[in-house]
């Protein structure tokens, strides 16, 4: 592979807020918490012909300093979404970024925890500001390959499929029933231990 500048038709698949799929789940429904793995490190993704797009390890790692000002969004915010939530714990791991998102108290929310218990939306989609500075493109037989570096993590909305497919999933989805059978389950393992 070679390094290229940015040729004009990659340069306008990177004007302005770029939209990315992950993985989510609803860890706790009553205290109205989805977890996700927003964006997958070092996993390529097609997001139009001819152009491959991929994260860094760490690319997304200054979110972790201010978690409130990643939004949730159900449906993309550029496509009419609404925004239901914010995350409120960052985790920048080896293999992408976690977050820990809570669900507002509004129809629009409850509608969102509802189709994301039930897995017709399970994965999630970053919604993110490209730093051209850090993008290394290089082109690979036909294609063209963007690397991020580092960009700017605005907020992550739920989607039936996103651009990481399998790679940036809900995490998990729990209600106030899984709550209570775990914690009698925990008080049982402490009686019988």
């Amino acid at each position: 592979m070679s390094v290229l500048t940015m040729p004009p038709d990659v340069a306008e698949h990177y004007v302005g807020l770029q939209l990315r799929r992950a993985s989510f789940e609803v860890t706790d429904e009553d205290e109205r918490v989805i977890s996700l793995k927003a964006a997958p490190y070092d996993v390529e993704a097609r997001i139009a012909p001819n152009l491959v797009e991929s994260f860094e390890p760490g690319a997304f790692s200054r979110s972790t300093k201010d978690a409130s000002r990643i939004k949730l969004w159900f449906g993309h915010s550029v496509d009419g979404g609404k925004i239901v939530g914010q995350a409120f714990e960052v985790e920048d791991r080896a293999d992408g970024l976690h977050l820990q998102t809570r669900v507002s108290r509004t129809p629009s929310g409850d509608e969102l925890l509802v189709l994301a218990r039930d897995k017709v939306l399970d994965e999630a989609s970053v919604e993110f500001a490209p730093m051209r500075e850090f993008m290394v493109i290089k082109r690979r037989g036909e294609d063209v390959v963007v690397r991020h570096r580092r960009a700017h993590l605005r907020g992550v909305a739920l989607v039936p499929a996103g651009a990481y497919g399998r790679d940036a999933l809900v995490t998990s989805v729990r209600d106030l029933k899984d709550k209570l059978r775990e914690e009698k389950l925990a008080r049982l393992h402490t009686m019988t231990h």
